[in-house]
C-alpha cells in the first residue's frame, strides 16, 4: 500500500491531493492531558485515544485501529493534512496477536487508510509533506529502536541501521537523530551521517539552536548551534521572572519573519504527586499540567535577544498547521487563539571571534587551572551570551556589549567573576575591554569556583 493511493477526492488525481485549511489543527487527546490521571480529557469533551480537527470547531476524526486500543504521536502532513499515528496494545506486544496492531497508521482527511507500516512508531513529516519518517522497532517491541525508516509518496520506503532514541527533520533530506548523548544528522538520500553540535533533533528552522525535551521532570537543554548550553529552567525563566518554572510541550514557531522563535508553557512547581481516586491510586503526569491549569502561561521566547515576544494564559496544546494559531487549553475549556504578526528579525553582524574555556576547580594535582568542563569558540555578535564561570543560571553567563571605540570587544561580566588584575577596573566593575591578549577571569571563591579563559581569535 502507497502513501499516495486513495487520496483521490472530487475528483483529483493522485497527483493533486486535496490541501488542508492552513488554519487547520489537529491534535490526540493525549495532547489536552492535564496531569490529573486524564480526567481533563472528559471533562473537556473528549474521549481518549482519539483524534481530533479544530477549525471553526472541534470535531473527532474516525480512525482505523483495527484491534488497537491506544494512539500516540500523531504527526500531520503539511502537504495535504494526511495523518500518520502509532497505534498499539494495552499491554508490552509481547503475544503474536499485540504485534499486529503496533505499528504506524496513515490516513487521509476523510479517514481512509492507505499505509501501515508494522512495528513502527514515532512518525514525523517533512516540511514538504512528501516523507514520512519513523522509529523501527523489532517483532513486538514498542520503545527499542532498531532502525530508522522513511517512505515517500510512492510507498517506497528505506530503512537506516541507526538506533536513534528520537527524530526529527531538519532542512531539506536532512533528518536529525538524538540519541542519549549525542545529535546525529542523516542524509536521507546518500545514507550518510554526521556529528552535530546540537542538544536535541528539535532544531530552529534556521538551524541555529536546537533544544532537548523529555518531560517536566528531566532538565531542558537550549543550545545555540556551536557549544553553549543554556539550561532553560534555571537560566531564561530566571530572566524572565519566572524562578521555579518548569517546561510544558516546547516547540519551535514556522515564521516567514523570525527563524528561531520558542514557544513552551511555564508551570511553577512539580505535578508528578500521588492521587487517589475512587479507591484507585494514580500518578499525576510529572509532564503535564497541573489541575485546571493552575499558574500556567504559554511563552513566546527569542533565544537570540533573551526576550519574552508574547504570553498567554494557559496551556499550549498545538499549534495550528501555519503557525498562525495554537490551542490553548484554559480550565475545561479549548479555544483556537491567533498569534500575532512577528516582527522581521534583524539580523546582528559578526563582530569577531572568541574562544572561552571554562575550567572548575577541585583536585588541581594534574593541572593547576582545574578540570576544563568547557571549550567552545564563537562567532559572537552584540547581545550574544557566553559560557561564564558555570551553566546554572543567567547571572553565571557574559553578555556581548559591542565593539569599543578602540575597536576591542566590550564584555558585561557577571557580578563575581573577576580578573586576575584590577587594570580592568577592580572587582567591582562589570566591563571587560578585550583586546588580542587571553584574558583569565576567576569567581571571587576559592572552595569550589572557577576559572575562565577568554581568547579573541583571528
Amino acid at each position: 500500500m502507497v502513501l499516495l493511493a486513495a487520496v483521490c477526492e472530487g475528483g483529483r488525481s493522485a497527483d493533486q491531493p486535496k490541501a488542508a485549511p492552513r488554519d487547520l489543527a489537529i491534535f490526540a487527546s493525549s495532547d489536552v492531558w492535564d496531569g490529573d490521571a486524564g480526567t481533563t480529557v472528559p471533562r473537556v469533551g473528549l474521549r481518549h485515544d482519539a483524534i481530533y480537527r479544530f477549525d471553526s470547531q472541534v470535531h473527532p476524526v474516525n480512525l482505523p485501529m483495527h484491534g488497537a486500543c491506544c494512539l500516540r504521536g500523531v504527526a500531520v502532513s503539511p502537504r495535504d493534512g494526511r495523518v500518520a499515528y502509532h497505534t498499539f496494545g494495552a499491554d508490552l506486544p509481547t503475544a503474536d496477536e499485540r504485534r499486529a496492531v503496533t505499528g504506524v497508521r496513515v490516513v487521509t482527511q476523510d479517514s481512509t487508510e492507505i499505509a501501515w507500516f508494522p512495528d513502527c512508531w514515532s512518525p514525523c513529516w517533512a516540511a514538504d509533506g512528501t516523507r514520512l519518517a519513523m522509529i523501527e522497532s523489532g517483532p513486538g517491541a514498542t520503545s527499542e529502536s532498531m532502525a530508522v525508516r522513511v517512505a515517500n509518496l510512492t510507498g517506497r520506503s528505506t530503512s537506516f541501521s541507526f538506533r536513534p532514541e528520537r527524530i526529527a527533520w531538519g532542512v531539506g533530506d536532512t533528518l536529525f537523530l538524538e540519541y542519549e548523548d549525542r545529535v546525529d544528522g542523516l542524509d536521507v538520500v546518500r545514507g550518510k551521517s554526521w556529528g552535530t553540535d546540537y542538544a536535541g533533533c528539535d532544531v530552529s528552522p534556521d538551524g541555529q539552536y536546537s533544544f532537548r525535551y523529555r518531560g517536566q521532570s528531566t532538565p531542558f537543554e537550549l543550545r545555540k548551534s556551536v557549544g553553549g548550553i543554556v539550561g532553560l529552567e534555571s537560566c531564561v525563566l530566571q530572566d524572565l521572572g519566572l524562578d521555579g518554572a518548569r517546561v510544558l510541550s516546547p516547540f519551535w514557531i514556522r515564521s516567514p519573519s523570525c527563524k528561531h522563535l520558542l514557544c513552551f508553557g511555564t508551570v511553577v512547581g512539580m505535578t508528578g504527586t500521588m492521587v487517589n481516586e475512587g479507591g484507585r491510586i494514580s500518578m499525576i503526569d510529572p509532564a503535564r499540567s497541573p489541575r485546571a491549569q493552575q499558574g500556567v502561561r504559554t511563552t513566546f521566547f527569542d533565544p537570540g535577544t533573551f526576550k519574552l515576544v508574547h504570553e498567554l494564559p494557559g496551556k499550549v496544546v498545538v499549534p495550528s498547521m501555519d503557525h498562525r494559531s495554537v490551542v490553548m487549553l484554559l480550565g475545561d475549556t479549548l479555544s483556537k487563539v491567533r498569534l500575532p504578526e512577528w516582527p522581521t528579525e534583524v539580523a546582528r553582524p559578526a563582530i569577531g571571534r572568541v574562544r572561552v574555556q571554562v575550567y572548575v576547580w577541585g583536585d588541581v594535582s594534574d593541572d593547576p587551572k582545574g578540570r576544563l568542563v568547557s571549550d567552545s569558540t564563537y562567532t559572537i555578535a552584540a547581545g550574544d551570551w557566553l559560557p561564564g564561570n558555570g551553566f546554572s543560571s543567567c547571572s553565571d553567563m557574559i553578555r556581548v556589549a559591542g565593539v569599543h571605540e578602540d575597536s576591542r570587544l566590550e564584555l558585561d561580566l557577571p557580578l563575581g567573576l573577576v580578573r586576575d588584575t584590577e587594570s580592568n577596573g577592580g572587582p567591582n566593575e562589570t566591563k571587560l575591554l578585550m583586546g588580542l591578549e587571553t584574558v583569565q577571569l576567576h569567581t571571587n571563591s576559592f572552595d569550589g569556583g572557577s576559572y575562565v579563559h577568554l581568547t579573541r581569535v583571528q
